[in-house]
């Protein structure tokens, strides 16, 4: 059998007859008496549901559901691993506004660093004394510390995003695989 498109009728089903194949036969199939899947995840299921006797609906529609949430979840992390590839504008910590480069006066673009990680700068001295060379060396130092430990946390956070989304993957495969052979009959 051969799927075609939805239309609002039903689903239509081609069979090709077994002593002639070039003359396919179409057959309406009626939609009236079967679950509601119009507008969610399970609509492209349908058209298979359909051909199924109603007893197996709801372990189709159950199975499916388990592996249909793992792969929305799969799309959502891939999705969200893209920021991982972009640059973000870098912003003041004090006034949240776009820092701007020195020779172009455009906004600073520095690579993306998730919100766990953009933690605000711990280190302060008195006003009275942060003007001292021996003070703003310190500072400088804690700067340039506290910037590789956001760049490293980005890096982590990249590792762990991607080995979420391997280990998603694995378990639809599972899934698929556990499904398929408990609905193969055993001879």
């Amino acid at each position: 059998r051969v799927l075609l498109p939805i239309n609002q009728s039903g689903v239509k089903l081609t069979t090709a007859a077994p002593v002639n194949r070039n003359q396919p036969t179409t057959k309406s199939v009626s939609t009236s008496n079967f679950p509601a899947t119009e507008g969610t995840k399970l609509d492209p299921l349908k058209a298979i549901l359909v051909m199924q006797p109603k007893g197996l609906h709801t372990t189709i529609i159950s199975r499916s559901n388990v592996m249909l949430d793992l792969v929305l979840n799969i799309i959502q992390r891939e999705t969200s691993q893209q920021r991982f590839n972009k640059l973000m504008t870098e912003k003041d910590p004090k006034t949240r506004k776009p820092t701007k480069g020195k020779e172009t006066g455009e906004p600073k673009k520095v690579p993306f660093i998730p919100c766990s990680s953009r933690k605000k700068y711990p280190l302060h001295a008195s006003t009275d004394v942060h003007e001292d060379v021996r003070i703003t060396v310190v500072l400088k130092r804690g700067t340039d510390l506290h910037e590789r430990y956001k760049s490293e946390m980005a890096s982590l956070c990249k590792k762990i995003n991607k080995m979420e989304i391997t280990i998603r993957k694995k378990r639809l495969q599972n899934q698929f695989f556990t499904d398929a052979h408990v609905s193969t009959p055993k001879y």
